[in-house]
């Protein structure tokens, strides 16, 4: 969180604030609270004013910390978007003066931190045919349909089958006029 310059990390919250410490650590005694972090992306509301700091403000560190948040909430809400993609909407989008912009982070120095905040929204690859698991927003289109068909799971010689429902009706049209070819539908 950043106000006045300073940048803040959640030291502890209650039912109803959230305690924020300065992010320098050696000995600065910064402080704030605001009300709690709502889903909607409110942001918070000050409660009490910020405490004295013993440091001036980091100004590059604020400018670097507002893009990379603004980045990490756009791969939270699509973690599927290329992440250089990411990268480069936000900071054409940013409206830094030109001493700022030379502060805005290289793709290289961020590239980690997206790649992290995008692995708590998509599971891991499985290592195995056993730990494959599909189920929910991984098994429909972007659109919401249907394309995992079938999945057995009774032994390590599984079958998946993914496919729209239009694709295989296609496919089926296809064969039927090809010699030699056989493909029927079955539910």
């Amino acid at each position: 969180m950043e106000c006045e310059g300073y940048l803040y990390v959640r030291n502890r919250c209650t039912d109803d604030k959230i305690y924020w410490r300065c992010l320098k650590r050696a000995g600065c005694t910064g402080r704030i609270q605001t009300t709690v972090l709502l889903d909607d992306g409110q942001v918070p509301t000050i409660i009490s004013r910020p405490t004295e700091h013993n440091h001036e403000p980091d100004g590059e560190k604020v400018v670097r910390g507002c893009v990379v948040a603004e980045m990490r909430i756009k791969v939270k809400t699509a973690p599927l978007q290329q992440l250089k993609s990411v990268y480069d909407t936000a900071i054409s989008t940013t409206s830094a003066n030109e001493t700022d912009s030379l502060l805005l982070p290289s793709y290289q120095s961020v590239a980690t931190i997206l790649k992290r905040q995008r692995s708590h929204d998509i599971p891991k690859l499985p290592k195995t045919r056993s730990e494959i698991n599909l189920v929910g927003k991984w098994c429909e289109t972007l659109d919401g349909k249907k394309f995992l068909l079938y999945s057995s799971t009774e032994n390590c010689n599984d079958i998946i089958i993914f496919a729209s429902e239009m694709c295989l009706l296609r496919l089926a049209n296809v064969s039927n006029n090809l010699p030699g070819r056989n493909i029927q539908m079955r539910p």
